[in-house]
């Protein structure tokens, strides 16, 4: 009798594994590079759920990556390498262009039992449960086929947890079409574990399920960059600025002097942290960093024209060269560093979309408060100067007036 329940146990067991179907693609230039892939039969009716993943590559290797998406920006990958207790680390990411991908720390993944580093092989059994849309893309699994993209680095292991670890460019890549009617079927259950607890794959070992959700390092060094810079930008230098226009009281340019220069040190803070990240994630060439060094160099030396600008005024009450120079450097560098921001939250992609939307009602309300300052501080300008050249032209014909009395 026990024997008879024992066989049917497994019978069932067998029957979950033999309709869970997965379908494998393997790629690189041994072809040893395998990615398998199963969509539960309830993800592939409803078009969303979770699916499961297998990374299966030779330890030959640094990392090995899949990702959805027909090209690197804006893909949804998956990035393996070697831990340092000798098992695996995932690390999701957001492909912002041909550079290091970002880690995305919003990625609802769970690696499962069969995942590990067993006779020169690393295995990664993967349950991911935010495949069907992430920042910047979406895929529908009730489709017949997707775009997919892989890629992989050979050389030594990083033997790092970090999923945030730095990875070198990688060596072999290529674009794919992934045929899901080969991948449906089966419950929402590990289909690379046998009913037994053993892996349907020959050298794989049991792994702790891991979820990625703590904030990396990374990421807060990217976050600090990205509020100094934005408080700086969109906050301290556009307050400056319309203070200097619209108010009129003893010691207002010193108040001015004092709010851009904390403003001033708090952008040279953002561009070292924007500098030691883009080194290290490799993003020198990106537009935003490209853009973000176009505008310090322009307001690298702002303090120093600002100085000349109030030591010419002060002297003759006029504006001269030092002057424009200054008015118009800081006009064009807030505008600029204003975009530059919103083309900063659109590649790092680590922020919520809910911090785009806050930065681009602030960005917008300063920006339109601050030119309405310039028109404002410049039609009054325009009015004393058109005040003063009526006092003097009054002056003037008041002494012509005196002159040709005391002749006569």
């Amino acid at each position: 009798m026990k024997n008879a329940i024992a066989k049917l146990i497994a019978a069932a067991g067998m029957a979950t594994l033999a309709t869970a179907q997965v379908t494998q693609s393997c790629h690189g230039s041994d072809s040893d590079l395998c990615y398998s892939l199963n969509i539960p039969e309830t993800t592939s009716s409803s078009g969303t759920g979770d699916i499961f993943f297998q990374i299966r590559a030779p330890t030959t290797y640094s990392w090995v990556a899949l990702g959805q998406g027909s090209r690197m920006r804006g893909a949804n990958m998956f990035v393996i390498y070697a831990s340092e207790d000798g098992n695996v680390t995932l690390s999701p990411r957001l492909g912002v262009g041909n550079v290091m991908p970002l880690y995305n720390e919003a990625a609802k993944v769970e690696l499962l039992g069969g995942t590990g580093i067993e006779n020169g092989m690393m295995t990664a059994n993967v349950r991911c449960s935010s495949c069907n849309t992430w920042e910047g893309g979406s895929m529908s699994f009730q489709n017949s086929s997707a775009s997919w993209i892989w890629s992989a680095l050979s050389g030594d292991a990083l033997n790092s947890n970090d999923p945030s670890e730095s990875i070198s460019y990688h060596n072999q890549a290529d674009n794919f079409n992934w045929d899901f009617s080969q991948a449906r079927g089966g419950s929402a259950v590990n289909p690379f574990v046998a009913s037994d607890g053993t892996s349907t794959a020959p050298t794989a070992q049991a792994s702790t399920p891991m979820k990625s959700s703590s904030k990396s390092r990374t990421t807060m060094l990217i976050m600090a960059h990205g509020f100094m810079a934005a408080i700086a930008w969109i906050i301290i230098f556009p307050i400056g600025g319309i203070i200097i226009r619209v108010l009129n009281f003893r010691g207002i340019v010193w108040v001015h002097a004092g709010i851009q220069a904390l403003g001033w040190l708090l952008f040279v803070a953002a561009v070292g942290l924007g500098l030691y990240n883009a080194i290290k994630l490799d993003l020198l060439s990106t537009r935003h960093i490209i853009l973000g060094l176009v505008v310090f160099c322009l307001f690298a030396l702002q303090p120093v024209f600002g100085l000349l600008h109030h030591l010419r005024f002060k002297k003759t009450g006029s504006r001269g060269i030092w002057s424009y120079i200054h008015i118009w450097i800081g006009r064009v560098a807030i505008v600029l560093a204003m975009i530059n921001g919103g083309l900063g939250l659109a590649d790092a992609r680590t922020f919520y979309k809910s911090w785009t939307i806050v930065y681009a009602v602030i960005a917008g309300s300063m920006g339109l408060l601050y030119i309405a300052s310039i028109v404002f501080g410049e039609a009054k300008r325009s009015k004393k100067l058109k005040s003063a050249q009526s006092s003097d032209v009054a002056d003037s014909d008041r002494d012509a007036s005196l002159g040709s009395k005391s002749r006569q």
